[in-house]
This record gives structure tokens, C-alpha cells and sequence, in this order.
């Protein structure tokens, strides 16, 4: 699994360019924020808070070491857009197959009880379908932010989707 600092780093430097120019955006010392990139220190939560709303990337890497689910945020080394999106397909023809099987299975089943073996380890792999469906998704969203900051992704995913049209126009 990846570590997550290291994925935050890499988030909040394709924002700022630079760890000298994100200490100074956060306000904090160049020193501090290396120990924090090197999981040496905590991130105190109002860094945190300023971290995350930095790029899609530094929030998916917040999240995922705040509540442990590593296997959410798969962040690809390969970061072009063409093989991102052929990757989307491609979970997505996977993803469309078990949303269908789990609808079905809540259709016989409703209350999923007395489950057979091999009907949990079925569930199982569609649950995992599924996640890497989003696994994808995610990653072509943080690449369109790292690319097109001016979107501001983050701004539309807080809750602030009114304010992110306004400085858009």
C-alpha cells in the first residue's frame, strides 16, 4: 500500500511547486512541513484542513490515513489522462456487471442473511469491482485537478460549488 504522506506530499507540491512556497501558503516552517511529509510529526488539524482543500490528491491522502482506509485512494503512477480514462473503461465495464449482481442479490435476498460461502465470496468480488471503479474515478478527478486548478474540484466536492462558478467567471 502506499503511504499516504508521501501521496500528500506529491499533492500539495504539484499545487504550491515547491515545499519552500506550501510552507509559506500554510504558514508554517519549511522544517516542520518536511517532518510532517516524512510522518516524523502530526498534522495539526488546521494544516490539515488547509492541506486537504490544496488539491483532490492532498484531501484523498488526508482521508485515507485519517480513517485508515488505505485501499480507497490507489493513487496510480501513471498519471496520463488517456491511460487514466482507458483504465475507467475498463473497471467500468467490470463495476457495471457487479452493480447489476448486487441488485439482484438484494432482489432474492433482501436482508443478505444466511448467506452461502460462495455467495459472500461473490458479493466480495463485486464490492471489489466496485471499489476499483472508484479507485479510477478518483484518480482521473485528481489528475483534472492537478492539471486545471482553476476548476478547483476541491471547492466543488466542500460544498462550495456556488463560490468555485463565481471565481470561475
Amino acid at each position: 500500500m502506499q503511504n499516504p504522506r508521501e501521496i500528500l506530499k506529491q499533492g500539495v507540491l504539484a499545487r504550491t511547486g515547491n515545499q519552500k512556497e506550501a510552507a509559506r501558503r500554510l504558514g508554517v516552517d519549511d522544517t516542520l512541513l518536511s517532518k510532517i511529509f516524512s510522518n516524523v510529526r502530526p498534522i495539526a488539524p488546521d494544516i490539515e484542513k488547509e492541506m486537504a482543500a490544496m488539491s483532490l490528491t492532498a484531501g484523498m491522502a488526508i482521508m485515507a490515513e485519517s480513517t485508515g482506509y488505505v485501499g480507497l485512494f490507489v493513487y496510480h503512477i501513471d498519471r496520463h489522462p488517456q491511460n487514466l480514462t482507458r483504465l475507467l473503461e475498463v473497471e467500468d465495464i467490470h463495476a457495471d456487471q457487479s452493480v447489476k449482481n448486487i441488485a439482484f442479490k438484494f432482489l432474492v435476498n433482501p436482508a443478505m442473511q444466511n448467506l452461502t460461502e460462495g455467495e459472500l465470496a461473490g458479493l466480495q468480488e463485486d464490492v471489489l469491482h466496485i471499489s476499483h471503479r472508484i479507485q479510477a474515478d478518483l484518480n482521473l478527478l485528481a489528475e483534472v485537478d492537478t492539471r486545471c486548478p482553476q476548476l478547483m474540484v476541491t471547492a466543488l466536492f466542500s460544498g462550495k460549488k456556488e463560490k468555485a462558478r463565481v471565481r470561475a467567471s
